[in-house]
Formats: structure tokens, sequence, C-alpha cells
């Protein structure tokens, strides 16, 4: 796959049969620390290397997990914290935030709240490297021939089955937490959950990331690009997010949505946002001048790729 009910079995995923190395059961609290970990299988798929590969669906909050409500049809479940510039190989344990989905009703639907964990030939503890099924993609430390015992694995029928389990997860979860209606609520695990704060944080998470970004295409490392790319469009669609809502903080909002365009090459709505900003923050005119001169050198020079997109109307109105 070109890569997202608590029960008896662990919710990490348990290999077919014909699968190798077995290790001890344990069972974590559901937090923001065990979120790194998965739930440990009894087996894990051995890949003809030696490393070890699982699925789980602990990014999904446990049904019994009734401090957090939602909107009807909707689920909590835990991501990447868009406002970071962690990219998988930093160091340290990927940022998260909490987020609301409609309760997924495909097997491919529910692969993008699936985590790959991965543990190398020498690792005892697996590794989440900010992987989901539905978009995963093959790591630089797997070889041609673990990639596709691991392609045979998500394509197997207990792999099948596990997606199944973890549609009834989040339904579950659905079911007992739906008792309010919630709109633009994303808390986060760190201590600064104001959206002004976190929109700040990723303006400064945008210009490291922009420079590793000018590294990696001077280097030709497009997979980096790539990921790079990628939290480029999740920082836009948060800033986006929380236009749906008045307060101080849009100006930076329209601000993060300028350099994030900028970035992707989306001159148009750079453009809409940084006068937006403009007239928000006029003060501010060392970045709007700066972003202006940005835009009109990619006009000359560059080539224009093609933007995220921002939701419309109609997206707003289907999203919890």
């Amino acid at each position: 796959m070109d890569g997202r009910t608590a029960s008896a079995e662990s919710d990490a995923a348990r290999p077919p049969p014909h699968s190798g190395a077995s290790t001890s059961g344990r069972r974590s609290s559901d937090g923001p620390i065990s979120s790194m970990r998965p739930e440990r299988p009894t087996h894990m798929p051995l890949l003809p290397s030696g490393a070890r590969i699982w699925l789980s669906m602990d990014a999904i909050l446990e049904p019994t997990t009734r401090f957090l409500p939602c909107k009807s049809d909707c689920f909590w479940f835990r991501d990447l914290d868009p406002t970071s510039g962690w990219l998988p190989g930093d160091s340290g344990r990927p940022p998260e935030c909490l987020r609301t989905a409609t309760v997924p009703t495909s097997r491919i639907e529910v692969a993008s709240y699936v985590r790959v964990f991965i543990a190398g030939v020498d690792e005892e503890e697996a590794r989440w490297q900010g992987d989901w099924l539905l978009s995963f993609d093959r790591p630089e430390e797997l070889s041609i021939a673990d990639w596709e015992a691991s392609l045979e694995f998500f394509g197997s029928d207990w792999a099948a089955g596990f997606l199944d389990r973890a549609i009834d997860r989040c339904r579950e979860q659905s079911d007992a937490n739906a008792t309010l209606n919630l709109g633009g609520f994303e808390p986060t695990f760190d201590p600064h959950p104001q959206t002004a704060t976190r929109l700040a944080r990723a303006a400064g998470a945008l210009q490291d990331l922009s420079s590793r970004r000018a590294a990696s295409t001077v280097g030709h490392d497009e997979k980096m690009t790539a990921l790079i790319d990628s939290r480029f469009e999740a920082m836009s669609e948060f800033a986006d997010r929380t236009l749906d809502h008045y307060g101080p903080h849009q100006a930076l909002a329209h601000r993060l949505l300028a350099g994030t365009a900028t970035e992707l090459g989306d001159v148009q709505n750079a453009v809409h946002h940084v006068r937006a900003f403009s007239a928000l923050l006029p003060q501010d005119r060392a970045f709007t001048i700066d972003l202006i001169a940005r835009l009109r050198w990619a006009r000359r020079h560059t080539a224009i790729r093609l933007g995220p997109r921002l939701r419309s109307s109609c997206d707003q109105s289907r999203e919890c």
C-alpha cells in the first residue's frame, strides 16, 4: 500500500501465522508518552533483514477515554502537531496534538489513522517516525526484500481484519463521546495550547523548514523535499482552520498562510494572505516587503507548483 475496540487482544498488529519474532506482551496507559510506543504484540512480522514492522491503532483514543466529548459521528485521534517543524529522522518524540475526524467507513479511510512502527535488526523498542499506513513509503533502512514482505503483510487477510477492528474502535469511541457540538477545539500535548502561541511557533518552524527545503532542493533529495512540503501543507490547513474564529490570532494565521503558500508556489493565495496580514498588522512592514520580493522573484524565475487546497465553505460544513 502506498503509504490511519479495545479488546482482550493487543491493539498493536499481530502478524499472520507465518510471521516470526516474539516479545512479551505489555499494555501502556493512554497518554502523550505511551502514544510514542505501540502496545506490544505477542508476535511481530520478522522481515528478511531481521527488522520488524507492525501496525498500531493507538493513535485512535480508546473508547473508554471519555474526558473529551465530540460531535456526533466523529472521533478523537492523535496526529503530528501541525505547528511543529519536526521531520522523520529528527531526534526526540514527534510532537502531537489531538484532533477530531469523521468516523471512517472503509479500510482505505481508516488506514489514515493506523500507525506503522519499525524496529531495526538491533533495536528492541518500536519507533514511530510519523508514518501512517495509507501514505507509508519504504524507509531507507528497509531493503527491497523487506519492502516486498511488508506489502504482503499489509495486504494480508489479517491486516484487513485489523483495519476492520480499527473502524470499530473509531465507532465505539464516537458512540461513547459524542455528547457535545464542538468546533475548532484542538488541544495539544505542549504547555502552550493557545492559538496565537501555536501560530507564532509555527511561523518560527516555517523559517527553519524553509532553509531545510532549500538544502534538500540543492542536494536533489526529493523525498526530504516532499516531507517538508507535507509539513507546509499541514501548517496551512491548521492556520486555515483558525480563521473560522474571530480573535487577535487572525493576523498570525494570515502570515502563516502567506508563508506556506509562498513555499508551495501558490502565488495567488500568498498574495491574498499577505494583503490580509498587512491590513491587520500594518506595522510589520518588514515581513510584507520581504514576502512580496520573494513572490516577484518566484514569478520571474521559478515554475508554479500546486499548493495545498484550502477548504471551501462546503468542506467546512462537513468537518468535525
